[in-house]
C-alpha cells in the first residue's frame, strides 16, 4: 500500500509539471517548474536573505571573531575551507560555468521536446526524446566536466584527510596572505623607489626593461614566500593552521573596521593602518587560541550539532592518517 501511495504521490508530482494539459511534459516545461521551485524557495528564504544584508557588516565581524578567537574548535572544517580557496574555489566556479554552456546549446535543440508521457495516469519516458536529447548534448564534453567537478571536490576532501595535503593548502593560504600584502605595501613602493620616476620620453626598450624588473621581483618575492611557508606548514602545522584561522578573522573583522570608516569618511585616514592592524588582531587571536581559550557557552550551546560533526570528522581524519 505504501509503495502504491508513493508511486501516486510521485505521478502526481510529475503531472503538474504539464503546464499545457496535453498528457507530455517538455524541457521548457520542466525547467519553468523549476523555476517556479526556485521563486518559493526564495520567498521563504527572503526573510533570512534580508537580514543578513542588514548585517552584514555584523555577520563578518562575528564570523571574524569566531575565526581569530575559536577557530581551533574546528581545525578539520577550517582546514576544508582554506584548501578550497586555494585548490578548488576557482576551478569549480569555472567547471560550473562550462556546464551552464553546455545546457544553453542542448536547451536551443530540446527545448519542445516531449520527454515524458502521461498514459492512463503513469508517466512513461519517451526514449526516443531521451535518446534524441543526449545525441544533442557533446555527452564527452559534460562528461568530462563532470569528472573534473569529482575529482576536484574530492580532492579537497582529501585535502583533510592527508597530513601532506592539509598543510600545502595551509601553507598556500598563508602564503598568499602574506604576499598580496607584502607586494603591495612593501615590494612595489620599493621598486618604485629604487626604479625613480619615469621619464616622459623614455624609450621603449627601457620601460620594458622596468616592466621585467617589476615582474621578476614580485614573482621572486612570492616564490620566497610560499616556499617559506610550505617549510613551516610542515615544519610546524598546528601554529601555521592557528595563524592560518586567525589571518581570515583579523581580515574580515578590519574590513568591519574599514568600511565603517568609509562610511563615516574617515576611511582615507585610516587607510595606513589596516595592515599594522591585521597583524596585532592576528598575533592577538593567535596567541590567545594557542593558550586554549575555551568556547564560551554562549557559542557552545547554539554550536552543538557543528560540534559534534566537528567531531565526527575528525575522528575520521585521525582514522585515515594512522593507517
Amino acid at each position: 500500500v505504501e509503495i502504491t501511495s508513493a508511486r501516486r504521490s510521485a505521478a502526481d508530482a510529475v503531472a503538474s509539471l504539464d503546464a499545457d494539459g496535453d498528457g507530455q511534459i517538455t524541457a521548457t516545461e520542466m525547467e519553468a517548474a523549476g523555476k517556479k521551485l526556485i521563486q518559493q524557495i526564495k520567498v521563504a528564504a527572503a526573510p533570512v536573505v534580508k537580514f543578513l544584508k542588514a548585517n552584514t557588516l555584523a555577520c563578518n565581524f562575528g564570523i571574524g571573531y569566531f575565526m581569530l578567537f575559536h577557530g581551533g574548535h574546528f581545525p578539520v572544517s577550517t582546514q576544508f575551507y582554506q584548501t578550497f580557496r586555494v585548490t578548488t574555489q576557482s576551478t569549480m566556479q569555472a567547471k560550473l560555468k562550462e556546464l551552464g554552456g553546455e545546457y544553453e546549446k542542448t536547451r536551443e535543440q530540446v527545448a519542445d521536446v516531449p520527454l515524458i508521457v502521461m498514459q492512463e495516469g503513469k508517466m512513461k519516458a519517451d526514449v526516443d526524446a531521451v535518446s534524441l536529447v543526449f545525441m544533442a548534448m557533446d555527452q564527452p564534453k559534460v562528461l568530462s566536466i563532470l569528472k573534473d567537478m569529482y575529482l576536484c571536490f574530492m580532492a579537497c576532501v582529501g585535502s583533510c584527510m592527508n597530513r601532506t595535503l592539509a598543510n600545502f593548502g595551509v601553507g598556500m593560504t598563508v602564503a598568499d596572505v602574506i604576499s598580496t600584502n607584502l607586494e603591495k605595501f612593501v615590494v612595489s613602493p620599493l621598486i618604485t623607489v629604487m626604479q625613480g620616476k619615469a621619464p616622459e620620453n623614455e624609450a621603449p626598450e627601457a620601460k620594458t626593461r622596468r616592466k621585467l624588473m617589476r615582474a621578476r621581483t614580485l614573482t621572486a618575492t612570492r616564490y620566497i614566500v610560499v616556499t617559506a611557508s610550505m617549510w613551516v606548514s610542515f615544519k610546524f602545522e598546528k601554529i601555521l593552521a592557528t595563524w592560518a584561522n586567525c589571518a581570515i578573522g583579523a581580515d574580515l573583522i578590519v574590513t568591519c573596521g574599514k568600511a565603517c570608516a568609509d562610511y563615516l569618511e574617515v576611511g582615507d585616514k585610516v587607510e595606513m593602518y589596516v595592515v599594522p592592524a591585521k597583524t596585532a588582531l592576528t598575533g592577538w587571536g593567535f596567541f590567545s587560541q594557542l593558550n586554549g581559550a575555551p568556547l564560551p557557552t554562549v557559542l557552545a550551546i547554539p554550536l552543538f550539532v557543528p560540534l559534534q560533526i566537528e567531531s565526527v570528522l575528525q575522528s575520521l581524519v585521525i582514522s585515515s592518517r594512522g593507517r
